[in-house]
């Protein structure tokens, strides 16, 4: 019956994905129509494009045949789609990244079909699948396998219903055969295996032990005429000792081997003490109906409804009453199923009961929801409600009407025993600093509004109203909302809230979805903003991994993990979380979740008759000043008729009751496990023992406790004593207590870390500022007390922006604290982080100029700087003119006397840099359509003629200006003054040539009166969180600016809450040295401090971010302040090392050799004077020992900047690290 050969499809096309069309001059932020373009590999395309990418809808088609219609978004399949295959399948539905996902249907070529769920190309979820034979199944799917639970037919009318694992019948489940059989119990791998109870048409019965299809182990055979054999089976045969009864109701003990009696072991016997008569000769096993393999395609056959279970619970009495005459004590047992939250509660006490008896007993709760566990304790099968399968149920909802109307029926009853409560609480991810200290609060009518999609956005209006202190969510920030996908108390809980709720509010009509523990939630493509998750873990992994996620989870497991509560407002008006409930109340018993439960009571809400129909109870927005508003109730499902039971079996089910139900027992015990005692108005199950249960004939209690050391007494069968364990629950307890030990003191060590551990700090990007961040990051590690770990790589800026961003392997979580670059985020990375909910901000901490450079010699310019307009510079650089006499050139230099035909030897950047950028673009800005065409970025594609050469990096840029005569380049411009090379006059937006040096040397600096203008024409976004890929400073406006500015920006994501402290107060410290820059070391280095206005830009940024909770900043001692200055968090200038020490006085010696230089220069003979003197020469020597001096005291300086202490290594390629910012 193996389904693994049911043919499973991929719903997109495989093969390689068609690269974008060449650029078109068209917006990337417009969707336009073009014709069909040709891709790679012969496919087409033909509809709306963004930019270079796919965006909107889109027919494409392979060369195969295949086609798909549908949306696209960002150059990939997103939204709903038609695929055609080429082989003739048809996927049709929703799709995401290129992928088949959400709700979709896909026909076969053969005529079979699926239609359901699907992620990431996969089946996953619920589903129907149909084939070509009839063959169908309804059920839920698992990386594109049946996995769950699901109902299987077969075209011959056989059925299977219950759970399968990886396409393979496995689990709990029901097979029906056409001839009438069914087994219902566990499988394993297509094979009945584990308990179940087997019946055929004519009134058979098996109930016991399989293994691989075959009765094995402890069973009972029951024949229509009324006899039975109790005992041991092997390979489907009686096997081991048994007990047969025969038609006349004689018992009669023996041993069968191979389905074969050798020997009987005992005389016959009657239970009702009469003589017995003649025993009927046994039914051995070849006489035995056998049942084929369910497994087996013989098994296919037409069936008719199940057989009735009646009686199991008889024939369970009727072993025990066998074991008891004469034979050895049997094992008293009692089972349960249900709810799977207070499952670890229940075997904790019944594995605690198991081991604190001499009886042979056995208590399991198999956790399976709560709507099965009513199942189980209902019905034996679907609608048959005779008897159920269980002896008691657990469920957080009370039993359903159809359930209870259902045993009524049948002439049965059940009573409902509260035994616990629990708050569902409703819980956020939006950052702390973006809510306020008030933190968030949602009144019924706007939650409403939020869980049906009406509302989607978190800067909506109406969430504003009651959260005045909300700032800083960048607007259209879209609510992210967790639900469950299949049916949960939980979601029972929270829609059963809802609609209560907005009665009491008179907004009823703003949740329309109804409660129950499914529901049918709002789906793309109108609403992309909610995401079906799997179980309480995948709630607890969407909040915990979606930025600006709002979610439902059991209290408890919130608080555990953290998470940020959303504040209700319960009919009282109190604004209240469910944790400060909890904390409500002199003790758990009188808290706000109890109250819910006391205030039920009081207003009639729980019936006073445990056995009457409760389906309508719920304790959902109750009254009383600290009560929560969601409060579920966990029962157990009790029957009121035990007079079929045995005495001893009715009593330990009491006893496992009671000891759940006693104050001082299984209700203190409940803490342990996140939940709430029930009050002592609802806790009535002795009443209900006493007044509801019909008992066993002659029943008194049999079990009891021994709390303390009782000699004699405490020996006793059937007593449950604390002095009596078991080496496992022992070695349990020990366990658990080394376990808290060791919990203690790693809880101890983490503080001590965080006190005095190493606090990581580090960053990557581009290359120029290196140097003056060395600088910073060494002084701050020398200045503070605690040991800081403060790192820079200089990769360039495009990969500081990379590592900065991350990647989907890595969940998106940055390799770093900080980046850093020369040119702003692009828009797709922006974008990309943007899509995750994640903010980051620009916060631009340096200007700096780029010069074009040349090496004609200076006694052929005539005595001017060499000149070249913008677009005869464009000439130049895009290769249309070869020569420095070009009759261009010297028309604006009159002067230039370079040999005729002199080359130009151009020299430009190899890899991406961010002068290559400032170039293209100014070019591109003042000349593009006419004389350049070369377009713009950090790498273009240069002219490969023998006037052009490639160069690596601003070394090798200086390397070829220096060493090639008649060069030009372009370069940072502080390098190229410090060269000392020539360099071209630009005309800026003003009208004025000047060289970058001249413009520099103005005041204000041409370099920082761009940065003003930038700001002072809006250049510069308002806010720091946006999208800045725009942003720049070519030609702007003022007298004196330079027209070729360069912004330095710093990377920061502005959410560094769940940073770790120290590393979040050292990334702010850090923030402040740069932007702050008190000690010039901008200048230092190189760079040109911004001007005030950009500063403030950059403050501005600064002063959005969020800094985790309770976070210690660091400060900064400038002058001696006692006693304070030793402070953990102080960063000292009264603390250094002999690194600083060293470097200052060299710095001393340059200046000191600097100045006998410009003495001695004043001294030396001018032109036209006569010969020098014999100490005159000296004196040349001296300078020239002088300069030797000065360059080898530079040469130790820059040492000194490239100098850092031996490091450990960082992790690598995982980019794992101490500190990591998250996602």
């Amino acid at each position: 019956m193996s389904e693994s050969g049911k043919g499973s499809a991929s719903a997109s096309k495989s093969g390689p994905k068609p690269s974008p069309p060449p650029s078109a001059n068209v917006s990337s932020e417009e969707r336009f129509e073009r014709p069909t373009v040709l891709l790679e590999h012969g496919i087409k395309y033909t509809g709306q494009w963004k930019g270079d990418k796919r965006d909107g809808h889109g027919l494409q088609e392979w060369p195969d045949g295949a086609r798909f219609d549908g949306e696209w978004r960002n150059g990939l399949a997103e939204g709903f789609g038609k695929f055609i295959h080429a082989d003739g399948d048809v996927y049709e539905g929703q799709w995401k990244d290129d992928k088949a996902n959400g709700e979709g249907v896909y026909h076969h070529a053969d005529g079979s079909r699926y239609v359901g769920e699907w992620k990431d190309d996969q089946k996953e979820g619920r589903a129907m699948e149909e084939w070509a034979d009839n063959s169908r199944f309804e059920g839920e799917y698992r990386a594109g396998k049946k996995h769950g639970h699901g109902t299987f037919t077969w075209p011959e009318g056989s059925s299977y219903e219950g759970e399968f694992q990886n396409n393979e019948i496995h689990g709990q489940g029901t097979y029906f055969w056409n001839d009438g059989r069914v087994y219902c119990g566990q499988w394993a791998n297509n094979r009945m295996s584990g308990q179940g109870t087997f019946t055929w048409r004519d009134g058979r019965k098996y109930i016991g032990s399989y293994m691989y299809d075959k009765k094995d182990g402890h069973g009972v055979f029951t024949w229509p005429d009324g006899r039975e054999y109790v005992g041991d089976w092997k390979d489907g045969k009686q096997h081991g000792i048994g007990v047969f009864k025969t038609a006349k109701g004689d018992y009669r003990r023996g041993e069968w081997k191979d389905g074969s009696r050798i020997r009987w072991i005992s005389e016959a016997y009657r239970e009702d003490g009469q003589q017995p008569g003649s025993p009927s000769a046994p039914q051995d096993a070849a006489q035995n109906p056998s049942e084929p393999r369910a497994g087996n395609a013989g098994c296919i056959q037409h069936h008719s409804p199940a057989a009735s279970f009646w009686g199991n619970m008889r024939l369970i009495a009727v072993v025990a009453a066998i074991a008891a005459h004469g034979a050895a004590a049997q094992t008293l047992e009692v089972h349960g199923s249900g709810t799977t939250n207070p499952s670890k509660f229940f075997w904790h006490i019944m594995d605690s009961f198991m081991a604190m008896t001499r009886r042979d007993i056995r208590l399991t709760y198999r956790a399976v929801g709560s709507s099965t566990g009513q199942r189980e304790f209902t019905q034996s099968s679907d609608n048959d409600y005779a008897a159920g399968l269980t002896d008691f149920g657990s469920g957080d909802i009370p039993m359903t009407n159809a359930r209870w109307t259902g045993l009524q029926t049948a002439g049965r009853g059940a009573v409902h025993v509260p035994f616990a409560l629990g708050a569902i609480g409703i819980f956020h991810s939006v950052p702390e600093g973006e809510v306020g200290a008030q933190g968030l609060k949602l009144k019924p009518c706007v939650l409403a509004k939020i869980f049906s999609g009406a509302i989607t956005e978190w800067t909506d209006p109406e969430i504003a109203v009651d959260n005045p202190g909300m700032a800083g969510i960048p607007a259209g920030t879209k609510i992210q909302v967790g639900h469950r996908n299949l049916g949960s108390s939980s979601t029972s809980g929270v829609s059963g809230y809802l609609v209560a709720a907005t009665a009491a509010a008179g907004c009823t009509s703003d949740w329309t979805l109804g409660s129950g523990s499914t529901l049918t939630w709002p789906t793309a493509p109108t609403h992309t903003n909610f995401h079906p998750v799997e179980g309480s873990g995948g709630m607890t992994t969407h909040i915990a991994s979606t930025k600006y996620a709002i979610g439902y989870i059991d209290a408890g497991h919130g608080h555990q993990r953290g998470f940020s509560e959303v504040h209700l407002q319960n009919p009282a008006g109190t604004w209240l979380t469910s944790k400060m409930a909890m904390e409500s109340g002199a003790s758990p018993a009188q808290n706000g979740i109890a109250a819910a439960g006391a205030q039920a009571v009081t207003a009639g809400t729980i019936p006073a008759d445990a056995a009457a129909d409760w389906s309508a109870v719920n304790l959902y927005n109750q009254g009383g000043t600290d009560t929560w508003p969601i409060v579920l109730v966990s029962y157990i499902y009790v029957t009121t008729d035990m007079s079929s039971w045995s005495v001893d079996k009715a009593s330990l089910l009491k006893t496992f009751v009671d000891y759940v139900t006693e104050a001082t027992k299984g209700q203190e015990l409940l803490a342990e496990y996140s939940f709430n005692p029930v009050p002592s108005q609802m806790n009535t199950w002795a009443t209900v023992w006493s007044s509801k249960i019909t008992k066993p004939a002659g029943y008194a209690d049999v079990f009891s406790f021994e709390d303390s050391t009782n000699a004699w007494t405490g020996q006793a069968l059937n007593v449950i004593s604390v002095k009596r364990n078991t080496y496992s629950l022992w070695r349990a307890h020990e366990l658990e207590l080394a376990n808290e030990a060791l919990e203690a003191r790693v809880q101890a060590l983490e503080q001590h870390l965080d006190d005095f551990g190493v606090v990581p700090l580090h960053g990557s990007g581009t290359t120029n500022p290196r140097n003056w961040f060395a600088q910073v990051m060494k002084q701050m590690e020398h200045r503070a007390r605690a040991p800081l770990l403060l790192t820079y790589r200089a990769v360039g800026s495009s990969t500081g922006q990379k590592e900065f961003t991350g990647q989907a392997s890595s969940g998106w979580a940055s390799y770093n604290h900080f980046g850093a670059g020369d040119i702003p985020m692009t828009q797709e990375r922006f974008d990309s982080m943007a899509a995750q909910g994640i903010t980051m901000l620009h916060l631009p901490f340096a200007l700096s100029a780029i010069g074009i450079f040349h090496s004609v010699p200076a006694s052929e310019l005539g005595g001017a700087s060499l000149q070249l307009p913008d677009c005869l510079l464009a000439r130049v650089f895009g290769g249309d003119i070869t020569t420095w006499d070009h009759p261009d050139i010297k028309a604006v230099n009159p002067g230039l006397s370079v040999p005729a035909g002199t080359v130009i030897k151009v020299g430009h950047r190899t890899a991406g840099s961010s002068s290559t950028t400032g170039l293209t673009s100014y070019l591109k800005q003042k000349c593009e359509g006419t004389d350049w065409t070369l377009g713009s970025g950090s790498t273009v594609t240069w002219p490969t003629s023998s006037g052009f050469t490639p160069v690596q990096g601003s070394q090798g840029m200086q390397q070829h200006i220096s060493d090639t005569p008649y060069a030009i380049g372009y370069l940072d411009a502080g390098h190229g003054h410090q060269y000392g090379f020539g360099e071209i006059a630009l005309k800026n937006k003003a009208g004025r040539t000047r060289t970058s040096k001249e413009s520099m040397a103005l005041s204000p600096s041409g370099v920082q009166e761009a940065g003003t203008q930038g700001v002072n024409s809006g250049t510069f976004p308002s806010l720091p969180n946006v999208d800045w890929s725009a942003v720049n400073l070519y030609d702007m406006e003022g007298d004196n600016t330079w027209p070729i500015v360069l912004v330095s920006y710093l990377y920061v994501r502005k959410d560094q809450t769940k940073t770790n402290p120290k590393t979040a107060a050292a990334l702010q410290a850090f923030l402040q040295v740069i932007l702050s820059d008190d000690e010039g070391l901008a200048a230092e280095f190189l760079f040109t401090p911004p001007s005030a206005a950009v500063k403030a830009v950059a403050q501005a940024g600064a002063d959005q971010i969020l800094y985790p909770a309770g976070m210690k900043s660091f400060a900064f001692e400038s002058s001696t302040a006692a006693y304070t200055g030793m402070g953990d968090n102080i960063i000292s200038v009264k603390r250094t090392s002999f690194d600083d020490y060293q470097r200052g006085l060299l710095f001393k010696e340059v200046d000191d050799m600097k100045s006998q230089l410009a003495q001695l220069a004043q001294a030396a003979p001018q032109e036209g004077t006569a010969a020098p003197s014999e100490d005159s020469t000296g004196t040349a020597a001296l300078a020239v020992a002088i300069i030797a001096a000065v360059l080898a005291a530079m040469a130790l300086l820059v040492g000194c900047f490239a100098y850092s202490k031996g490091r450990s290594a960082a992790a690598g390629a995982s980019g794992t690290m101490l500190g990591r910012p998250e996602v």
